[in-house]
């Protein structure tokens, strides 16, 4: 589905609408859910091998992830208490994996949210609920959030409690979905996004988790893709191997050969320039930084949203 721009007026573009939009245009290029060797295959372009891992490694690994739940002690669920230990489980699995631990880590970054949220001149607010760090890479670092942001990592995992939280939880391509799974669709989607505005990047890979199943997946610039439900605790096999994909394949999806960054004073002053060169031309407005969308077209049952 695409949505169209009738006038160039440049405007402030509401979150709510940023993430709506994102979803809009990542259901018109997704490709799945397709088979975990067939979505590896893909992925990886089979230039990864994985080694195989011992049974007492991969039982502890089992243990951990067993502890994920999202039912407290009063039988209620939330998606809160499945954070910490889901990120204990991922870190875990980086130490247990076969030779060298892989240069990666997971992180909490829900509590982070209403400290985003506060920040009045980010363009776009969204956190998802766990990020993962390259422990190196030169492209981490952030004014704001330091080395841990989590816009420039290699991943997000987004966290629900329950199955039929899954966008596409029994997704059969004729039914529509209904308005909790839009806007985890969209949440997703937008999550891809900043990511993609961070750094040069090219491709990402995320994890959504839904109660005891997750979906694994991999966005570029053209498409996304993703795969088919795993019961990542009983069979945590596809975890181990795509968190090591993350870490060990084709620089994790940073493209090294592009920096964004503005760092030294005579850049700032030449950003400067030109910015006061568009104002004062009348291509820019001082006041105004992003497009209207003047349009949307109405979502139908025939759209993955």
């Amino acid at each position: 589905m695409k949505v169209y721009i009738s006038e160039f007026e440049l405007v402030h573009i509401k979150h709510s609408d940023h993430r709506l939009y994102a979803g809009i245009e990542g259901s018109s290029c997704v490709h799945g859910p397709v088979d975990i060797d067939t979505f590896f295959g893909d992925v990886f372009n089979g230039g990864l091998k994985f080694p195989s891992i011992r049974i007492p490694k991969l039982a502890r690994i089992r243990r951990n992830l067993a502890k994920v739940k999202p039912e407290g002690p009063d039988g209620k669920l939330s998606e809160e208490r499945m954070y910490e230990p889901l990120v204990k489980a991922c870190n875990s699995i980086t130490q247990e994996y076969p030779g060298k631990a892989l240069p990666i880590s997971f992180h909490d970054w829900a509590q982070k949210r209403p400290q985003e949220s506060n920040v009045s001149n980010r363009s776009l607010r969204g956190i998802p609920d766990i990020s993962i760090i390259h422990k190196g890479h030169r492209l981490r670092k952030n004014v704001e959030y330091g080395d841990q942001y989590w816009g420039r990592g290699v991943g997000f995992i987004e966290v629900k409690a329950k199955e039929d939280q899954d966008p596409f939880y029994q997704y059969d391509g004729t039914k529509e979905l209904n308005d909790e799974q839009k806007e985890n669709w969209c949440q997703l989607q937008e999550y891809a996004v900043i990511a993609f505005r961070s750094i040069p990047r090219c491709y990402l890979l995320g994890i959504g988790v839904f109660g005891d199943k997750a979906r694994l997946y991999r966005w570029d610039r053209s498409s996304g893709l993703m795969s088919v439900p795993i019961d990542y605790k009983t069979d945590p096999m596809p975890l181990l191997h795509f968190i090591a994909g993350m870490a060990l394949y084709g620089n994790s999806g940073m493209d090294d050969t592009v920096d964004r960054s503005i760092l030294s004073s005579a850049e700032v002053k030449l950003i400067e320039r030109e910015y006061a060169r568009a104002v004062s031309s009348g291509i820019l407005q001082n006041s105004r930084r992003s497009w209207r969308v003047a349009h949307v077209p109405r979502l139908r049952t025939a759209t993955l949203l």
